[in-house]
């Protein structure tokens, strides 16, 4: 197991991993450096290799970089990371079962799968996730639509208070207006907003006791903290993990 943090040189990286099983990709947010990981990773698989690529809504340029990776040759199955397309790639890989970890609608997808296939679920780890969305929920949620509606900058001063504590929105004040215009600047608003509705209508509370594989749940009562935390690191840091 290794883990990437800083500018990745991908000379040095296309060197030092002699085989990949799973890469989780999150890093420099360009259409050329998106490519260039894929690439260097990809010559490094398996048949049961699998490598994941967040953010892929982020901007265009992620987009664009992502639609070329599934049309790669190397490349056999691609998706989302929703219920049945997780249930999919499980099939195409020939697992049977295992110990899933879901962070924020993660949760959600992992909780949908649990219910749906439950033999495949040997074990979850939820974190800052929700089984209903509740009222309480769709009114925070109807704020960030209408922020996005009106740009990201509305969007960002709309979600910060929900994801961030007092302290923490002093005492980062400035470095925060950076991170806002920043962000600004490559944010798909159509991305974001595909992801504000994922969430709607999810209720499943009633089944959760269906549900006998080992849980452990993680709460936050700002149940988006800690995308949001990492999120922020990545822009202060230029944080990276393979």
């Amino acid at each position: 197991i290794a883990c990437y943090v800083g500018e990745i040189d991908v000379e040095k990286l296309s060197e030092q991993v002699a085989q990949v099983d799973i890469a989780f990709i999150d890093a420099n947010h360009t259409y050329e450096a998106s490519l260039e990981y894929f690439n260097v990773l990809a010559s490094k698989v398996h048949e049961k290799s699998v490598i994941v690529l967040d953010d892929i809504y982020h901007s265009e340029e992620m987009e664009k970089a992502w639609k070329e990776i599934c049309e790669d040759e190397r490349v056999t199955t691609t998706i989302d990371l929703y219920q049945e397309d997780l249930y999919c790639l499980l099939k195409a890989l020939k697992i049977e079962n295992a110990v899933f970890v879901g962070l924020s609608l993660g949760g959600n997808i992992i909780l949908d799968l649990a219910i749906n296939h439950p033999e495949m679920v040997n074990g979850l780890i939820v974190m800052s996730s929700f089984s209903e969305h509740t009222e309480k929920l769709k009114q925070i949620f109807d704020e960030f639509e209408k922020g996005i509606d009106k740009g990201f900058v509305e969007f960002y001063d709309t979600i910060l208070p929900y994801t961030l504590t007092e302290d923490m929105l002093e005492k980062h004040k400035e470095t925060l207006e950076i991170i806002k215009y920043e962000a600004a600047k490559t944010a798909n608003i159509d991305g974001i907003k595909k992801g504000i509705r994922a969430g709607y209508g999810l209720d499943i509370t009633d089944k959760l006791n269906t549900i006998n594989a080992p849980k452990r749940c993680v709460y936050i009562t700002y149940f988006l903290l800690v995308f949001f935390y990492y999120l922020t690191l990545f822009f202060i840091n230029t944080i990276s993990y393979i």
